[in-house]
C-alpha cells in the first residue's frame, strides 16, 4: 500500500465488492461464478497480498502521462480489471486534462467498483459488462491500458484480443500494457504450487493478526478460507518468452517502444 489514502480507498471499497460479489460472473460451463476472486479482493489488497497495476505504479503512470500531456488522448479505454487500482492510475495520469474512461470486464463486480470509485472522484465513466473479444466500439479509442490481463486467454484467444485492441483504437492510438512472463513454464495451467498454497494462506492469516484493521468486517478464520479458496480456484495462461510475447503485437499490426 503507497499511502494512507490509498488504503482508506481500498477499505472503503470492502463492502461495495462483497455486496457486488453476490452478482459476479458465472461460468457457464462450471457454474461457479467468480466471487472467490472479487469479493475479498480488497482485503487481500489491503493486506498487500496480491498485485495490482499499483504495484508498476511509476512505469504506467508516467506512460500514460506522457501519452496524456500532448493533449490529444481523450477516451481511454481500461480493458480488464480486477477493482479500480488501473483507473485510479489512468485518473493521476489526466490530472489537469479531459478524460473519458471506459472500463470493460466480463464481471459486474469490478465495473461497480470502478463506478464507485469514478463518482467518488468525478470521472466521466461508462462500463461494459462482457467478453473484450466482442466489445463492438471499433476506432473509438485513443489509449487503451490494462495489467495482467492477458494471462486469462489461451495463446488462440490471446492473438484475438490483441487483435481486438488494435480494432478498438483509432489511428496514432496507444497500448500501455504490463504482463508477467513465465519462461520455460511447462505445459498446461499456471496455478498455486501446494507450497505456494500454504505459503499465501500463511501470509494472509500473519498479515490479519497484524493489521487486523484492514479485515474490513471479515474475522481471521473468514479470511483463512477466503485464502484458501483463491489458492485453490485461480488459473493463468502463461506466456512462456518475450518473444512470443512480443510477436503478439507486432503480427497484430502494433509498433512496439519497449
Amino acid at each position: 500500500m503507497n499511502d494512507d489514502r490509498e488504503l482508506a480507498l481500498v477499505l472503503a471499497s470492502v463492502p461495495v465488492a462483497r455486496a457486488a460479489a453476490a452478482h459476479c460472473h458465472v461460468d457457464p460451463a462450471s457454474g461457479h461464478s467468480c466471487a472467490w476472486y472479487h469479493g475479498p479482493w480488497p482485503v487481500f489488497r489491503a493486506l498487500g497480498l496480491v498485485s495490482t497495476a499499483a504495484v508498476h505504479e511509476t512505469m504506467m503512470r508516467d506512460a500514460l502521462a506522457a501519452i496524456a500531456a500532448g493533449g490529444r488522448h481523450h477516451d481511454v479505454l481500461v480493458s480488464g480489471s480486477t477493482d479500480f487500482a488501473m483507473l485510479a492510475l489512468v485518473h493521476k495520469a489526466w490530472a489537469g486534462q479531459a478524460l473519458r474512461a471506459t472500463v470493460t470486464d466480463l464481471c459486474p463486480t469490478p465495473l461497480r467498483l470502478c463506478e464507485w470509485y469514478a463518482q467518488a472522484q468525478g470521472i466521466d465513466i461508462d462500463t461494459h459488462a462482457g467478453n473484450i473479444l466482442d466489445f463492438p466500439r471499433e476506432g473509438c479509442f485513443d489509449v487503451i491500458c490494462t495489467h495482467a490481463f492477458m494471462g486469462y486467454f489461451d495463446d488462440a484467444d490471446r492473438a484475438r484480443l490483441v487483435r481486438r485492441w488494435h480494432a478498438l483504437l483509432r489511428p496514432g492510438g496507444r497500448l500501455v500494457t504490463v504482463q508477467r512472463l513465465r519462461e520455460n513454464h511447462p505445459p498446461g495451467l499456471a496455478r498455486f504450487t501446494p507450497e505456494q498454497a500454504a505459503r499465501f494462506r500463511a501470509d494472509a492469516v500473519a498479515q490479519a493478526q497484524r493489521f487486523p484493521q484492514r479485515l474490513g468486517g471479515m474475522d481471521t478464520a473468514e479470511l483463512a478460507a477466503a485464502a484458501a479458496a483463491f489458492t485453490d480456484n485461480f488459473r493463468s495462461h502463461p506466456i512462456r518468452s518475450r518473444e512470443a510475447f512480443r510477436a503478439l503485437f507486432t503480427t497484430a499490426g502494433f509498433r512496439l517502444e519497449k
